[in-house]
């Protein structure tokens, strides 16, 4: 479908409000609204940014951007798994005005080429075109629901709150201290130096220091470890505990 054949099916409905969903997902796939999703308009922003981005990075070089095709594939860098999801139309969707009240995200086993892609092919996929762009989206999440978490689980975020919230509290830090894993060096704060955090779906795990003193994951860039695909995933999962 072409952009002014998505805009004439929009029109001709006498409808402005679109639903996104992808034509055969599997029964991996998450439809999110409003209603949800925490981080619905926030996703769907970061989403249209990404997209933008690749295609705007990929056709100024000369490369065929596949992602532009009817479904667009984000590889996870931590997880095995790719998300999929219908990025033209939420694309076109923002430039027309329309209100989108719901869009589908697909996930699926990423293959090892999907993970390493070619460098000398002809065409390339969306692997993360977007580090500063993701930096600011999961600060903005976090921010939105920080209070929540805490009126739910109580300030001390580590003895007291789910795995997920331990880590996003780290990811915030770290993404406001120049993008790298980060310890404040304050009495209060060495509890956690050595300690090893775990994302159990990634199968990741994180530890500042070791027991000697020596860094192991302290002052290395955190998106050398995660992209935005892995940031999609673990923002469900926040959402999804939040709301339990």
């Amino acid at each position: 479908m072409t952009r002014d054949e998505f805009r004439k099916r929009i029109e001709d409905s006498g409808c402005t409000d679109v639903a996104i969903e992808l034509q055969s997902p599997s029964e991996n796939s998450r439809f999110l609204t409003e209603d949800n999703f925490e981080f619905f308009d926030a996703l769907r922003r970061y989403l249209i940014t990404a997209v933008s981005s690749a295609i705007g990075k990929y056709s100024g070089i000369g490369e065929v951007f596949d992602d532009a095709g009817d479904d667009t594939v984000a590889v996870g860098l931590a997880l095995d798994e790719k998300v999929i999801f219908l990025g033209k139309f939420l694309l076109w969707s923002s430039g027309f005005i329309y209100n989108v009240t719901g869009y589908e995200l697909d996930f699926h086993p990423a293959t090892d080429d999907e993970k390493s892609p070619d460098p000398s092919a002809n065409s390339v996929s969306m692997v993360d075109v977007t580090g500063s762009a993701a930096i600011i989206f999961f600060i903005e999440c976090y921010e939105k629901v920080k209070d929540r978490i805490t009126d739910k689980y109580g300030e001390d975020w580590f003895n007291n709150w789910p795995e997920i919230f331990r880590i996003a509290y780290l990811l915030r830090n770290a993404f406001a201290h120049g993008g790298r894993w980060h310890i404040q060096e304050r009495n209060d704060r060495e509890h956690y130096q050595t300690e090893v955090f775990h994302w159990d779906r990634a199968g990741l795990d994180i530890q500042m220091r070791d027991a000697a003193g020596n860094c192991i994951d302290e002052s290395k860039e955190v998106l050398s470890y995660l992209n935005g695909a892995d940031l999609v995933v673990f923002l469900l999962e926040m959402s999804d505990e939040l709301n339990s």
